[in-house]
């Protein structure tokens, strides 16, 4: 019996067990953290509204202190009426009527002819269009007449209609007749079948033009 009641109450002396001190100092942990959290929270609900804050009709801040020191130091003095500027639009109409003023007149009497769907590269016509314009028109005929190219009989016929319509539309004279404006535009291009080696076959590209003479009267 004397050692049972030793043993109960060596049993009673200890401290404790493991569980029952961590789940003290957990709890400790915890408490600290959440009063940490809620000093922070409170912090930045102070700094927030400070900086939200808005003065007072009476009151003054310090951006209300700057505009005061701003418009005392401005220079008050007479007010000077300055031009007007002119926006971009009353310039520019400007530049353009001294243009138009500039430029000398020029005469509406111009017979034009055309030739529409011509077979053949616009590169080989504007060739002969570039060394015969701006001559007159016997010089034109003498230099179709001998030129080496293709294109030279098409465009003989349409110098010879241009002058047939200064003579029949304007009553013009041939002999002073010189050539203003000539030039060559692209016209339908048109693709045909072409047959090649092993069965295949490919595209044959036909290019168009459209030439236009335009003829005038020497003073």
């Amino acid at each position: 019996r004397a050692r049972a009641a030793e043993a109960r109450a060596t049993e009673s002396r200890r401290p404790q067990g493991r569980g029952s001190g961590e789940r003290d100092v957990r709890g400790s942990r915890r408490s600290a953290r959440e009063q940490m959290k809620v000093t922070m929270m409170r912090r930045v609900g102070r700094q927030a509204t400070a900086a939200c804050a808005v003065p007072r009709q009476g009151g003054s801040s310090s951006a209300q202190a700057r505009r005061r020191q701003a418009t005392s130091a401005a220079p008050t003095g007479p007010v000077l009426n300055r031009p007007r500027r002119q926006g971009p639009s009353v310039a520019l109409e400007a530049a353009a009527s001294e243009v138009v003023e500039a430029l000398p007149e020029v005469s509406d009497r111009e017979a034009v002819a055309h030739l529409r769907n011509l077979r053949g590269s616009p590169n080989k016509v504007r060739r002969v269009l570039d060394a015969i314009r701006g001559m007159s028109y016997e010089e034109a005929l003498m230099a179709l007449e001998f030129m080496p190219y293709r294109a030279c009989d098409d465009i003989l016929k349409v110098l010879y209609s241009a002058a047939a319509n200064a003579k029949h539309n304007y009553g013009m004279n041939k002999s002073k007749l010189y050539i203003s404006r000539c030039f060559c535009d692209e016209g339908k291009l048109i693709k045909r079948p072409v047959a090649r080696a092993r069965g295949r076959s490919d595209v044959r590209k036909k290019p168009g033009n459209h030439i236009t003479m335009c003829v005038k009267e020497r003073e």
